[in-house]
């Protein structure tokens, strides 16, 4: 093999068209060096350790010089990739520092992490066990001098011995290799973008291709990231939000002058108070102070997220950002269908091999906003960060990097809370601040987040409503503040019947005058029920219906219509209505309406549904001075299990039962004043006397305990380890890849589970006339598409979609074939299509689909 460096490549096409290895490292390391500068400049790194972090990432790819990279091509039988480029890296890096350093210690240990990370740049490490017996072909070892001469040659260019470690402490080392492997996976995409980096096979003098490398690598990045367009954080609050504060905006304002980053904050209050805007002032405050400049705004569905989305870019960046200067940064909406809300411009990635598709998926809006600087989305997204995933270390990267704000913490179940609660240890770790809005939390889970973060667990007060929190320092504060007038009221509870007949009744009853009115159901089928009974019954009412089984594109004209009928603006406010719904709307619409009912529900959520009663200042009915919620009950006295699962079949049964005996011996709530009382009776006081559930309510404690063992257990099995385990263990644990996609294929075992609900599966809903596909049910707009899908027909594919997770129905869809043209498309490639005749698709002879204009997706079983 020959020695010379025009001879190496690390990107090949054709004997004409390559591009060597010595360039691309250049080209890695130059990009590696703008991200130092403009992406993670906020963590201070000082000038040796940034030499550092910019060198080794331009090691990343020594591997491809062993001879079983340049000779696959030549001789592919013969060199095939049982020794991986990323492992020969891993190998041949950590053979060099060992000349160096006794592998017994702490240098060596480093050392041995070092050349985990660096080969593990394809999105898992490399583990020790990986690399100990590791078989080279070597012919002579001729192509070690060239790895040399490289070695030597990024020396020289970056001012660095390669045998010089920069001093960590102990505390400090897991997360500098987490931002590590970040910033050498980005760098490395970024680097293998031919459209920056052009393929050059001939030799030039190193330092003239180090200065052309460096000014592209400005240009590639400031591209992608925008990095040249700053928030101007030194604007003051009045002037971003042209409104009168309330008091939880000005005790934001005083506390974001004064709170040290990195810190945790919770700011707790009725709907309706302005928290979002509460936590925008607070975001700005802490992304002045670290130097971050991003924020990811997590939230609990992809509806609340599109709605945060137009929010956020609307009444927040477009003044944080210089209107003189005709620059404005938008923020990159995150989820499985972000692709309906904007633009996907499309990055072409070579690195020569496999990790192509990878690369170039991750630069697609439903993952590139965790390395953007402002991005809405759901959790799910910022819980993959601590998964044991594929880059998982990426998406941490990309969340260190801002202020974090999560809303409805409140909503979070037992798993869902053990996923948190890692990702606020390794964000404590990586020095990443963290804002979380609550209409209600307990103390218990209060508490148990902020150990998370800070690693003490202080003493709460309780204290309704209030912002609260602590600094990584582990200084705790609390601070009370007066709610708006309009939030201090007296909710009266009335607890009735749960037949459609009742409800009708009470809505006749209520609605005498006119008037709007909200029905909550748990479930898609009740909604449906309960609608289409209402519709008959209630003549001269607009009757509304709002769930999660509609077509997209219909859901959102769905969601925007009630929106424009129930939100603060009320310009298009019914005489009288009723809305009937799940509990969609529950998190984060800003809705209004004059009275409630509500199935049964935790208590939180039932206080954080009747946020939604008589929210905005407007004229009520006379009927409906006062507000109210009506709970609807299966039985009047409920003390069964299976009347708790009527009632609730999603929740956790003790804890109905437990609102259940709260609510029946009251029939009013004073709100803020009881909020804060009613959540510790629920969640934390566990002691009722009562004979008739006495034996129930036992039972019930009982296997609560034991699904919160269980359940936790099998959250934590999905996780990385706690960012102060050795960080060896880190890597070598880090091996189960589970996957993160929406491939209901993949068995669960093996899935990246954020949730532990019910396995969803997408189906594209298409009409068939005359043999001919079509969009629409009324056979105007018909389906073309090839192998090529592009942007345009993705979309209108995806409008047409719905999730089912009928566990049955689930199975059988599964093992339907997805179409060959959906495999390559990354918004599709795991979806099925479903075509209805005249509204109806059959599944297996066992389940009719009905696709109902007024009703949604009706899912009915076949009997014979």
């Amino acid at each position: 093999m020959k020695k010379n460096l025009n001879s190496i490549y690390a990107k090949y096409k054709n004997d004409d068209h390559y591009h060597l290895l010595i360039y691309h490292l250049i080209d890695v390391a130059c990009v590696a060096s703008v991200i130092t500068d403009e992406l993670i400049k906020q963590d201070n790194f000082n000038s040796n350790e940034k030499k550092h972090l910019v060198f080794w990432a331009g090691l990343h790819d020594i591997g491809k010089a062993s001879l079983e990279f340049q000779k696959k091509l030549e001789y592919p039988s013969r060199y095939r990739t049982q020794s991986h480029h990323t492992l020969i890296s891993a190998k041949v890096l950590l053979d060099k520092w060992q000349e160096k350093y006794n592998p017994q210690t702490d240098k060596g240990d480093f050392a041995r992490c070092l050349a985990s990370v660096i080969g593990g740049h394809h999105g898992k490490f490399i583990r020790s066990m990986d690399i100990v017996d590791l078989y080279i072909h070597d012919e002579n070892d001729c192509w070690k001098e060239s790895i040399d001469k490289m070695i030597s040659i990024l020396t020289g260019l970056f001012g660095i011995d390669f045998f010089d470690f920069p001093e960590l402490k102990t505390k400090e080392i897991s997360s500098f290799i987490m931002k590590l492997a970040g910033l050498i996976t980005l760098s490395d995409w970024i680097g293998s973008m031919e459209e920056y980096f052009e393929y050059k096979k001939d030799l030039i003098p190193f330092e003239d291709y180090f200065f052309s490398a460096k000014h592209k690598a400005e240009i590639a990045v400031d591209d992608i990231f925008h990095t040249k367009i700053k928030p101007e954080l030194n604007i003051p609050d009045k002037e971003i939000f042209k409104f009168d504060f309330r008091p939880l905006q000005e005790k934001c304002h005083a506390i974001g002058n004064s709170i040290g980053p990195p810190a945790i904050v919770f700011i707790e209050a009725p709907t309706g108070e302005g928290k979002t805007e509460a936590a925008w002032m607070l975001a700005k405050a802490l992304m002045k102070k670290s130097g971050r400049d991003g924020c990811y705004f997590a939230l609990p569905t992809q509806a609340t997220s599109n709605q945060m989305y137009e929010r956020i870019n609307k009444d927040w960046l477009s003044r944080l950002y210089s209107e003189n200067s005709n620059q404005m940064m938008k923020s990159i909406l995150i989820h499985s269908a972000a692709i309906l809300h904007e633009e996907d411009k499309a990055y072409k990635i070579t690195t020569g091999e496999e990790e192509n598709y990878v690369a170039e998926d991750w630069f697609k809006p439903k993952k590139r906003g965790l390395l953007a600087p402002f991005a809405v989305g759901t959790v799910d997204q910022a819980f993959l960060s601590v998964m044991q995933t594929r880059h998982f270390y990426l998406r941490l990267f990309g969340l260190s990097s801002k202020v974090v704000i999560f809303d409805e913490v409140h909503a979070y179940d037992t798993y869902m809370s053990t996923i948190f609660e890692r990702l606020l240890q390794w964000l404590s770790e990586m020095g990443a601040s963290v804002i979380m809005l609550s209409a209600t939390l307990p103390i218990s889970k209060k508490r148990s987040l902020i150990k998370a973060y800070t690693g003490t667990n202080p003493e709460l007060d309780q204290v309704y409503p209030a912002i609260s929190g602590a600094s990584k320092a582990r200084r705790y504060f609390s601070e009370s503040f007066q709610v708006s007038e309009l939030n201090q009221k007296t909710l009266n509870v009335k607890l009735i019947g749960f037949s459609s007949e009742d409800l009708s009744s009470v809505c006749r009853e209520k609605l005498g005058k006119g008037g709007c009115a909200a029905v909550i159901c748990n479930t898609v089928k009740r909604a449906q029920d309960v609608y289409s009974h209402l519709k008959n019954e209630m003549k001269g009412a607009e009757i509304l219906l709002l769930h999660s089984r509609f077509p997209f594109s219909q859901r959102e004209r769905l969601e925007k219509k009630v929106i424009e009928k129930f939100g603060k603006s009320g310009n298009m406010r019914p005489d009288k209505s009723v809305l009937v719904a799940t509990q969609i709307i529950e998190q984060s619409l800003d809705l209004d309406f004059d009275f409630m009912i509500s199935d049964l529900a935790p208590i939180d959520l039932l206080i954080q549904r009747a946020g939604r009663i008589q929210r905005h200042e407007r004229t009520q009915p006379v009927t409906m001075k006062n507000p109210v919620l009506c709970v609807s009950l299966p039985e009047k006295n409920i003390n069964s299990i299976e009347s708790l699962k009527r009632a609730g079949p999603v929740y956790d049964p003790y804890i109905l039962l437990k609102t259940y005996l709260l609510l029946k011996d009251m029939d009013k709530i004073l709100i803020p004043n009881n909020i804060s009382q009613l959540i510790e009776n629920v969640y934390g006081v566990e002691n009722y006397k009562e004979k008739k559930v006495c034996h129930l309510f036992n039972k019930l404690k009982k296997e609560k305990k034991e699904k919160y063992i269980q359940t936790k257990l099998k959250a934590e099995l999905t996780l990385i380890f706690r960012p102060d385990e050795k960080i060896q263990n880190i890597i070598d644990q880090e091996n189960e890849q589970l996957d993160e996609e929406d491939n209901p294929a993949v068995h669960q075992r093996i899935k990246a589970q954020t949730r532990n609900g019910l396995p969803q599966i997408r189906i594209i809903c298409l009409h068939e006339f005359d043999n001919k596909l079509f969009f629409d049910r009324q056979g105007i707009k018909p389906v073309k598409f090839s192998e090529s899908i592009n942007e345009n027909i993705s979309k209108n594919l995806l409008k047409n979609s719905l999730q089912i997770n009928n566990p049955i129905l689930f199975e059988k869809i599964k093992k339907m074939e997805v179409p060959k043209e959906f495999k390559n498309n990354s918004f599709l490639k795991y979806s099925r299509i479903c075509i209805f005749e005249q509204d109806k698709c059959e599944i297996d002879n066992q389940y009719i689909l009905i696709l109902d204009p007024n009703l949604g997706l009706i899912i009915n079983k076949i009997t014979n």
